[in-house]
């Protein structure tokens, strides 16, 4: 479990717990709680690996609960998610063949607010996002 600090639409700091699960699909599956327990609601967020430093959003769900929605936790969650495992996380794309893994028009909108706000960046040439992880700046003695 680690804790992240969103800022909601509201310009209001919040502290929420993330919990990791694999699945044995290999995914991983975050729960995202505004509680150190998950009890009975959380917000969602499935990542299927792509290769060893790249992971794609496969699902992003907050369950039309108010107490998640509008919170900032995706740029947080998935920003931590980047530094935590070295790794870029990307969008899924918003048409893909086999249907599998395909954007919503919601998540489009997600992304592209994490774009204006600097928190994300849109690939030149293809139909996706994503998100690296934070680069280390040299400390100097």
């Amino acid at each position: 479990m680690t804790m992240i600090t969103c800022i909601g639409k509201d310009g209001i700091e919040r502290p929420f717990y993330v919990h990791f699960r694999d699945d044995l699909r290999g995914e991983r599956r975050l729960l995202v709680s505004d509680t150190i327990a998950i009890v009975e609601d959380f917000f969602d967020v499935v990542l299927r690996p792509q290769g060893p430093t790249l992971l794609r959003v496969v699902s992003i769900n907050n369950y039309g609960l108010a107490k998640y929605t509008h919170k900032g936790i995706p740029a947080a969650v998935l920003t931590r998610v980047a530094q935590l495992f070295s790794c870029r996380i990307e969008s899924s794309p918003a048409m893909s063949e086999d249907q599998k893994d395909r954007r919503s028009e919601d998540a489009t909108r997600m992304w592209e607010g994490m774009v204006r706000r600097g928190q994300a960046e849109r690939y030149v040439d293809r139909d996706q996002f994503f998100i690296d992880p934070p680069s280390e700046t040299p400390t100097t003695a």
